[in-house]
């Protein structure tokens, strides 16, 4: 099967010639502009043939439109650091107003990334965009979770109106960036969907509203989506509904369904994961890393399963584990 055939017979309830799989992971050092991020990206594909490409954008696109600033020292293993982020206090939700993405600085240049990987590895590859969902937006633009949480329970009508227009800016987002060649999103939670930050019905009035608004719209255009239920003490659960066939979590944590768990409660939707990206990906021999995927392919016989990391991939992760991991799968 072609990455996308063995895609779309997940998707369709089938089983694929093989387990397919895909890793993710961040360049901190090229990711400061479209064509340093389509070669990072065009790179990583050439060198390993994923089934499919998440683009892994720098995180912060999604709100330097809106006034949050970062600092890279252009070195590869360090993470950009924030130095101003743009809502200090209820009265500046205001400032957070709808963008026209084919303007707006950040969105515009991802934008044309989408293109030029498009563009540069066919149409055969799956791709998927990195959105995070509304409240995630939002949780970035303050100062720190406490802040949002607080929001959240003291005075949410300012919040709401903000996560209207940040919806709002991200279907057109989405939209766009599949006409410029993503197949769909990786819809990303980060650490909201998580009963260590706020309840389930907190985050069904604050996340789920605002998800099914953008998915409602976007999803109809799309062919191929991934859920990312990210952290620890996650809301699997909440998702079982969503109109997004493959769903991905750490499925390591012990706070977590792991993927026999994740089964029951997805029971119609494609699991991708598996990989412990922290430990085992990092520290296990080859012979480890093989058993692993022994497991899973003896998982994927019985559920549909798709190998990969339970987040993005640490920078440091050696190239050789990935290949170990490559390897077994295919021979």
């Amino acid at each position: 099967m072609t990455h996308r055939e063995r895609i779309e017979a997940l998707i369709n309830g089938e089983k694929p010639d093989r387990l397919p799989l895909s890793f993710w992971r961040h360049f901190y050092d090229s990711e400061s502009s479209a064509e340093q991020l389509k070669d990072a990206m065009v790179r990583f594909q050439q060198a390993f043939d994923w089934d499919l490409m998440k683009i892994n954008p720098r995180a912060s696109y999604h709100m330097e439109d809106w006034g949050n600033s970062y600092e890279y020292t252009g070195r590869p293993e360090d993470k950009p650091k924030r130095l101003e982020y743009a809502v200090h206090k209820t009265e500046d939700w205001e400032k957070i107003q709808p963008l026209d993405p084919n303007k707006a600085k950040a969105l515009a240049e991802h934008l044309k990334a989408i293109k030029m990987i498009r563009d540069s590895v066919g149409d055969d590859l799956p791709i998927v965009m990195t959105v995070f969902n509304p409240i995630s937006i939002a949780g970035d633009l303050v100062k720190d979770d406490p802040f949002l949480v607080d929001q959240i329970r003291k005075d949410p009508e300012p919040l709401h109106k903000a996560l209207e227009r940040i919806t709002e800016t991200f279907i057109d987002f989405s939209k766009a960036a599949i006409e410029a060649g993503a197949d769909g999103l990786f819809f990303a939670t980060t650490q909201w969907a998580s009963t260590s930050r706020i309840t389930v019905d907190e985050y069904n009035e604050f996340g789920r509203k605002y998800d099914f608004m953008l998915l409602d719209e976007v999803m109809p255009l799309t062919k191929v989506n991934v859920m990312h239920v990210c952290a620890s003490c996650n809301m699997l659960p909440v998702f079982k509904d969503y109109p997004i066939k493959i769903v991905n979590w750490d499925m390591n944590d012990k706070t977590n369904p792991d993927a026999e768990k994740g089964a029951e409660i997805l029971p119609n939707k494609v699991i991708l994961g598996g990989v412990d990206r922290k430990g085992l990906l990092q520290k296990g021999t080859h012979a480890e890393l093989e058993a692993m995927v022994e497991k899973y392919k003896a998982f994927a016989k019985k559920h549909l399963f798709m190998l990969g990391p339970d987040c993005s991939v640490p920078v440091t992760t050696p190239d050789e584990n990935l290949r170990v991991i490559k390897a077994k799968i295919e021979h």
